[in-house]
């Protein structure tokens, strides 16, 4: 064999030769390993899927911290980025009577504002110049490196055939042949030397910006645990939103129920004072008269009272309703930001634990991998350089550049091997981030009343304050609060409610007693009232432009299909209301008691619930063409 051959051998076994020894871009985790029983009788005996511990080898970045590092960075960008974001988000007096009980400096909105913004901020630019790039260097097929191990390893077969060439000194010596095949060797080193230098450059932004940002949320971390510590001490827990909510519907339902009494009591006097008496008929004396006239006066002064006092009952009620809709609009962004704020703090409070981003070491292999490179670059440039020199001297001290440069390439191949088998940056689904921390950070679900109908009205905003106590809602069907809104009848209650994206129906009879709606699942209440989920009788009629959720009639609900088509084609026609009577509503549900009624329903497409009340003998026209 000649010295050429021999050369280019030895050349292609240390630029293919790849030690994997684990100990440049992996960590050892203990992890729980399954144990079969053995048969021996000696030795440690183990029971059934009893499980021992041993150590794996896991690539670094595949590891529960690197995860942590995409959940923080994840969870910080839901984060104003901004101070005007900021302040248009969560704004001062979404907050102001509790940060007003913190008496530090700066004042904890402004620590706030700052300290949440730089976090974000820090995280967009970590995400943009840190991770994406770290995606783009060692992706697995499609990174720098994956790409350069690859390009390396098949431009390095290219070289083997050409080194024999370019070192003959064989007696068949052909000019000719060697400097084509220098120029072709010189080419793709070049291309080989770029490749590493760019490589090299992105190696040394990604430990420059793992540097920074592990500075950066050092700091945050300090800022960030003092703010949350002062959050802690003044900010309400769920349970103080919940009884603060509860306690203001509270404080309007007494008010209310006090105004309602006080309207009866005048309807009563107006009542007693109406109508022909028998003192009417006196004959002329002053005094039948002057009886008569006060009667007219008492009557007149008592309606005017009811009057004024309705007036009130409906400012207070809607006065009640704006401010429940806006403490708990608060409650739930003070539970939106508290639980970002938690998630970000907790998750920070794990990540700077030892891990990927704190580890010297870490970033050793970054740098050691960027000069390796570098090396690697400068070897193949000199290789290049005395290759094409004509003596072949030149050429041979070549081979000595082409060997340093072998050498660099064992280290680098190593990782590029690692990157190639694992990716740099562990796949990291969003299932699995919503899991972990919450993902888009939801508050949790809320009961809610959609709307409801009493006696053939809308009542939705006095059923919302009526019946809340900040959790539940407790049904009082006796002295219930709501205004009368069919004098004289004893009136029935349907009411169409969510908890988070399910709808529910609910319905019951006044004097039926008291029943209670809580928060969760859906469970029977009591004999005396329906609650249950949604479930339509008859699909959706094609073309049909509503979507009916449910039917109540006197209390009850209706599933005859024959109902449900009826009003289906009646909201398919606009000169053709809905007739509200036993015999189009499936039967008395209520004998001898005038019945009300409600359809909800949504317009198709949309999500917003709708209802259409009416009573006993009376029609209704869809509201989709009103």
């Amino acid at each position: 064999m000649a010295a050429a051959d021999v050369e280019s051998n030895l050349l292609a076994d240390s630029f293919f030769k790849c030690f994997a020894d684990g100990g440049k871009f992996t960590t050892k985790l203990e992890v729980p390993v399954p144990v079969e029983p053995q048969p021996s009788t000696t030795g440690p005996q183990h029971k059934p899927n009893e499980e021992t511990k041993e150590f794996k080898e896991f690539f670094v970045l595949n590891s529960t911290s690197f995860v942590n590092l995409q959940i923080y960075v994840q969870t910080a960008l839901k984060l104003p980025r901004t101070k005007e974001q900021f302040v248009s988000v969560y704004p001062d007096k979404l907050f102001k009577k509790y940060t007003d009980k913190d008496k530090h400096t700066p004042a904890l909105y402004e620590a706030m504002k700052e300290t949440l913004v730089a976090v974000s901020s820090h995280s967009y630019d970590f995400q943009n110049n840190t991770l994406s790039t770290m995606i783009t260097l060692g992706m697995l097929y499609a990174g720098y490196i994956s790409n350069y191990a690859a390009t390396a390893t098949k431009e390095a077969k290219a070289l083997e055939e050409l080194l024999p060439i370019i070192l003959d000194d064989t007696d068949k010596y052909d000019e000719t042949k060697v400097k084509a095949a220098v120029d072709q060797a010189a080419g793709i080193v070049f291309d080989l030397s770029d490749v590493a230098r760019k490589t090299s450059e992105k190696c040394l932004a990604v430990k420059k910006e793992f540097s920074k940002f592990k500075t950066d949320t050092e700091l945050d971390k300090t800022a960030l645990v003092e703010v949350f510590e002062r959050m802690n001490k003044v900010f309400p827990t769920p349970e103080d939103m919940t009884q603060e909510a509860g306690d203001l519907a509270a404080k309007f339902q007494k008010q209310l129920i006090k105004i309602k009494k006080n309207q009866e009591k005048a309807n009563k006097r107006a009542e007693a004072s109406s109508g022909v008496k028998w003192y009417h008929f006196i004959p002329p004396p002053i005094i039948g008269i002057s009886i008569a006239i006060s009667d007219i006066k008492s009557y007149v002064d008592a309606s005017k009272e009811e009057s004024i006092l309705r007036s009130q009952y409906d400012a207070l009620l809607a006065e009640a309703g704006d401010e429940l809709a806006l403490t708990l609009a608060m409650n739930g962004k003070i539970t939106q930001f508290t639980i970002l704020l938690s998630v970000s703090h907790k998750i920070l409070q794990i990540q700077l634990e030892p891990c990927p981003m704190t580890d010297e070491k870490f970033l050793e292999q970054f740098s050691m991998l960027a000069t390796n490179l570098d090396d690697l670059g400068n070897s193949l440039d000199a290789f290049q350089t005395n290759v094409k020199r004509p003596s072949p001297v030149r050429r041979k001290r070549a081979l000595d550049h082409m060997r340093e440069a072998a050498i660099k390439w064992e280290v680098i191949s190593d990782t590029a091997r690692v990157f190639q088998r694992n990716g740099l940056v562990m796949r990291f689904e969003i299932d699995q981030f919503e899991k972990t921390s919450g993902g888009d950070i939801k508050l949790p679900p809320r009961l809610q009343i959609l709307a409801a109908e009493w006696g053939g009205e809308d009542i939705t905003n006095g059923a919302r304050i009526q019946f809340y106590d900040g959790k539940n809602f407790h049904i009082r069907t006796v002295d219930s609060g709501l205004k009368d809104t069919w004098r004289g009848k004893e009136k029935s209650l349907s009411m169409l409610l969510s908890y988070g994206d399910s709808f529910r129906v609910f319905a019951c009879r006044e004097n039926s007693g008291s029943h209670t709606i809580a928060p969760g699942s859906v469970s029977k209440i009591d004999d005396d009232c329906l609650y249950h989920e949604v479930s339509p009788a008859i699909p959706k009629p094609e073309g049909s432009k509503v979507d009916i959720l449910a039917i109540i009639y006197g209390g009850a609900e209706v599933r005859d299909a024959a109902v449900w088509q009826y009003c289906y084609d009646r909201a398919g026609n606009s000169s053709e209301p809905i007739k509200w009577s036993n015999e189009n509503f499936g039967g008395d549900p209520w004998p001898e008691v005038g019945k009300s009624g409600c359809i909800f329903y949504t317009v198709t497409g949309g999500r917003t619930v709708r209802m259409l009340c009416g009573r006993e003998f009376n029609d209704t026209v869809w509201e989709v063409y009103t």
